[in-house]
């Protein structure tokens, strides 16, 4: 994804706000193991999720799937 996307956070545990330098949290059911298993290191605190999982877990929800570059899926 290019440098111009948006963030979006997965997170367990309660609902609630949290000002933080992303642009949205998404609660998420998913165990630790698919979590771990569908995320990356990138040098960050936080891990970032592949983008097929990203993909996989907006199309769940059913937001924000208008904001992703179909070919940016399909390079990956």
């Amino acid at each position: 994804m290019g440098k111009d996307r948006a963030d979006a956070v997965g997170a367990v545990g309660s609902s609630g706000w949290c000002p933080l330098l992303f642009d949205e949290f998404t609660h998420t059911k998913r165990s630790p193991a698919d979590i771990l298993e569908n995320t990356r290191l990138v040098g960050r605190p936080l891990r970032m999720a592949t983008p097929q999982a990203a993909w996989r877990d907006l199309k769940r929800v059913g937001r924000n799937t208008h904001l992703v570059d179909a070919r940016a899926l399909a390079d990956d």
